[in-house]
């Protein structure tokens, strides 16, 4: 029992990089490869205000740094640029960004693969009808915050949400309910199979 407590306690407190929003594109397949100097575009619905880094699912088909670029504009202007100093070969990549003072519709967003190896971008087929590749296929772009967070830093604002549910009862205090019953199933199955064991 103490075991399981323990175990939602260390989920509940691992700290990540805080989500602000993305393109609504699932990472089903690596869709696009940039060879050196090469780079994509496109025009996600928006970008959040205080977006401060892109996240981005890489795969490096070669030796060597994976470096990229990312530059925001709207308009024609340059709303915020960002570059990697060199990252090993990973599944993610976080590039850094100057914070977007306010969020803004329709941007055009542009990643370039400044390092020496070709890289493939993680995406799936176009989720949004606003997307700038019409209907082929899309990278995933998630917008990150400053700073970390946890589950329980979050917890008020999910809680809230499910407060808002047309058919829960409870208000906020649902969720903290389900999780009292959790623990108190969890026990009662532990308690069971305790018994079955000789």
């Amino acid at each position: 029992m103490l075991i399981v407590v323990a175990g939602i306690g260390v989920v509940l407190l691992q700290r990540k990089p805080r989500q602000a929003d993305s393109n609504y594109v699932n990472e089903t397949a690596y869709v696009e490869t940039l060879s050196s100097g090469q780079r994509l575009c496109e025009s996600p619905y928006l970008i959040p205000g205080r977006a401060a880094a892109l996240r981005l699912g890489v795969l490096s088909r070669g030796v060597g740094a994976v470096r990229l670029a990312v530059s925001v504009t709207r308009r024609g202007r340059v709303v915020t640029t960002g570059s990697t100093l060199g990252q090993a070969a990973a599944t993610q990549i976080i590039v850094p960004l100057r914070p977007v003072p306010r969020t803004l519709s329709l941007p055009r967003v542009c990643i370039t693969n400044t390092g020496t190896a070709p890289i493939s971008l993680a995406g799936s087929k176009s989720a949004l009808p606003t997307s700038g590749r019409r209907g082929t296929v899309d990278a995933r772009l998630e917008w990150l915050r400053p700073g970390r967070e946890n589950w329980l830093n979050i917890s008020d604002a999910v809680t809230s949400r499910v407060a808002l549910g047309r058919a829960n009862p409870f208000g906020v205090l649902l969720l903290p309910i389900l999780g009292v019953l959790t623990v108190i199933t969890f026990g009662i199955a532990l308690g069971l199979i305790g018994r079955l064991l000789p």
